[in-house]
């Protein structure tokens, strides 16, 4: 016959509490640097506050342990020269007091990515992106079904949901897709994110935001970089011969639409021609350009600078009333420093994606063809809107965080580092 147990041994064990991990802090706070970054909290608060207090923890954790400024200054220098270049500009700029302010926020901007990069891993880093965009997203459906946040439709008919601009919701969609593209594949769940990506896709449509739906593109090269991984190196041979095959239906795509591709596309998709302004604010760039073809005009200084007045006002009339950039961040780099400022963004670039692709294919890294494909998201886009380049942006910080993971990669094996580790 069994003995009762003691009354002091029916004690229930406590339940085990819930513990976050340590990394929670860091990913919340990434995803909102990223949700502002893309205008998200413009419409709900104070976006200038969230900034001042952006920079304040980036600086306290700067300062926590100096061994960080060291490490940063030592490892990531080439992330800053460009910054140290926009800042330089002052001293020639036309509107110097602007190009000033403007160039210490780039440099903020740039701290707060390589924190990113320094403190995260890639999977952290794309879920804070996911839970940004993705969250702006869904806040946006919210107000498309609710209308708690007027207006919910700008006047020609695209959609903004939370946002002050049509192109941030597709944006949004955008990135929500590829985010949670790279989370899947680690997870072997890749199929599930592109049916997300597919159910989302049609936000950027209705936000008629040729940008975003360019975007998409990159959810379908990021799947194929995927697949690419578990191929045999047989059949990873006859990858010359794809590039082949495509190269010739491009030419005859080419000869279907009488050698104007763009505008067949765009009139299809019923925008301009001229990419609704686009080039012509370009050619306005190359004529500055011309004008200043060393050093640019500074950094940040073209839109606010009496001395471009008269065609800043021009633009205004008959482009776009509330505009402030080329909507080419090459240009905008172009005309702010010069050709000295454009060659050294185009060296970068350049050099960036050689290090990207050769990680890939020397490692077949997952972290590396997620970085090769948001790299290859920030700067084609680029060709369509200023924010590569820009204070404040979650592009630029993105392609920061890029470049970061390339030159150590370029050191070491793909799994070293914070923001490389798979």
């Amino acid at each position: 016959m069994m003995r009762p147990m003691p009354a002091t041994q029916l004690a229930l064990t406590p339940p085990r509490k819930i513990a976050l991990p340590r990394s929670a802090p860091d990913v919340a706070l990434t995803a909102l640097i990223f949700f502002t970054a893309n205008t998200g909290a413009q419409r709900l608060a104070n976006p200038d506050i969230l900034w001042m207090g952006f920079y304040a923890l980036t600086l306290l954790w700067l300062m926590s342990d100096m061994r960080r400024i060291r490490t940063i200054l030592t490892r990531d220098w080439a992330a800053f020269l460009l910054p140290a270049l926009a800042l330089c500009s002052t001293l020639w700029s036309v509107a110097p007091g602007r190009t000033g302010y403007a160039s210490l926020q780039l440099i903020m901007t740039t701290l707060i990515a390589l924190r990113m990069a320094h403190v995260l891993t890639t999977r952290q880093i794309l879920l804070a992106l996911f839970l940004a965009q993705g969250g702006g997203l869904a806040l946006s459906l919210l107000n498309l079904s609710s209308g708690f946040l007027q207006p919910v439709w700008e006047v020609n008919g695209a959609l903004l949901g939370i946002y002050p601009h049509k192109t941030g919701v597709g944006k949004a969609a955008f990135w929500a897709a590829l985010a949670l593209l790279g989370l899947c594949a680690y997870m072997r769940l890749s199929l599930l994110a592109l049916i997300f990506a597919a159910a989302v896709f049609p936000v950027a449509v209705l936000a008629k935001s040729v940008t975003a739906q360019l975007g998409f593109a990159v959810v379908g090269m990021l799947a194929l970089l995927i697949w690419m991984r578990h191929l045999p190196r047989g059949l990873r041979a006859g990858l010359p011969l794809a590039g082949v095959v495509l190269l010739l239906a491009t030419i005859v795509i080419f000869a279907v639409t009488g050698g104007d591709l763009l505008t067949t596309v765009l009139q299809a998709m019923g925008k301009s021609p001229t990419l609704t302004g686009r080039t012509v604010l370009w050619s306005f760039a190359l004529d500055i350009l011309a004008q200043e073809p060393l050093g640019g005009v500074g950094f940040n200084a073209f839109w606010t600078s009496p001395r471009y007045a008269l065609l800043v006002s021009y633009i205004h009339t008959n482009v776009d009333e509330g505009l402030n950039g080329f909507h080419n961040a090459y240009l905008e780099v172009f005309v702010a420093l010069g050709l000295v400022g454009g060659t050294l963004l185009l060296g970068q670039v350049a050099l960036t994606y050689v290090r990207l692709i050769r990680a890939y294919l020397r490692a077949r890294s997952l972290s590396a063809a997620i970085w090769l494909a948001i790299f290859a998201a920030v700067s084609g886009l680029a060709l369509m809107e200023d924010s590569f380049f820009k204070l404040h942006s979650g592009h630029y910080m993105l392609a920061v965080i890029a470049m970061a993971y390339a030159r150590r990669v370029a050191r070491a094996a793909p799994e070293e580092g914070s923001a490389q580790t798979e």
